[in-house]
C-alpha cells in the first residue's frame, strides 16, 4: 500500500466526491474507502494485515446512545509535496460538521480523524462510530428499513463509539472538535472523546481498543 496517496487523483489540487463511486485515502498501513450511503458519505478503514474492516455507522445504525455527524460532500485536498488529504462537510438539524482525514505526520502508518461540529443547539451523544465488519464479504449496504440510511452489511462481533467528551461541551452556539487515530496499533483517541465499546471490552481487547466505561 503506497503511503499518503489518494486513489485516482495522483497530482490533482483536489477532487470531489460525487453521487457514485468512492474515494480512498492511504496510509502506510490502512486506507480509508469513502462511499455514498444514502443521502451521506459513509467510510470503511481497512489495516494491512487485519482480515477485517472498521465501518462508519451512519444515522441510527449505532449503538442508542450514538449520534455521528453528518458528511455530504467530501473532496480530497493535495497540498505540495504533503500526502493529500479528505475534507468533508455536511449540515444536521442541530448543526454543521466537517471531518479531516490525514496520513499522522508521527506514523505514516496510520490515519488521523478530527471532527468538529457547530452547534446551534444540545446534539445528545455526538459522536463517531464503527462497526466491525468481514473484509472477504465486500463493503456493502443492506437496504435500510423506513427511509432509514442503509447499514453495512455483514458485521461481527464489536461495536465502537468515538464519543465526544462531555465535560468539553459548552452550552450552545458552540464548537466541539474530536480527534482520533485508525491504524495497525488500533483505534486510538487524540483529544476530546472517548472510547466506548459493544458487547463488551474484552471482546475488542485484541483489536487494540482502549475501552473505558
Amino acid at each position: 500500500m503506497s503511503d499518503g496517496t489518494a486513489a485516482g487523483s495522483p497530482g490533482d489540487r483536489s477532487r470531489r466526491g460525487g453521487a457514485r463511486g468512492s474515494i480512498v485515502i492511504h496510509a502506510a498501513g490502512a486506507s480509508a474507502t469513502f462511499t455514498r450511503a444514502g443521502d451521506r458519505w459513509a467510510h470503511r478503514v481497512s489495516i494491512d494485515g487485519d482480515p477485517g474492516d472498521w465501518q462508519s455507522l451512519e444515522g441510527d445504525q449505532g449503538p442508542a446512545a450514538s449520534a455521528p455527524p453528518v458528511i455530504t460532500d467530501v473532496m480530497v485536498v493535495s497540498d505540495g509535496g504533503k500526502p493529500p488529504a479528505l475534507v468533508g462537510v455536511g449540515h444536521a438539524g442541530s448543526g454543521h460538521c466537517s471531518l479531516a482525514v490525514t496520513v499522522d505526520p508521527a506514523d505514516p502508518a496510520t490515519l488521523c480523524f478530527e471532527v468538529a461540529c457547530r452547534l446551534s443547539r444540545p446534539w445528545p451523544g455526538l459522536g463517531s462510530a464503527y462497526a466491525r465488519v468481514a473484509r472477504d464479504r465486500g463493503p456493502g449496504f443492506e437496504r435500510g428499513a423506513g427511509g432509514q440510511p442503509p447499514r453495512p452489511a455483514h458485521p461481527t462481533a464489536g461495536l465502537v463509539l468515538v464519543a465526544a467528551a462531555a465535560e468539553d461541551v459548552p452550552e450552545p452556539p458552540c464548537t466541539v472538535v474530536w480527534r482520533y487515530r485508525i491504524g495497525p496499533s488500533g483505534i486510538a483517541i487524540v483529544s476530546g472523546a472517548g472510547l466506548s465499546t459493544w458487547p463488551a471490552a474484552p471482546a475488542c481487547t485484541a483489536l487494540g481498543i482502549e475501552a473505558h466505561s
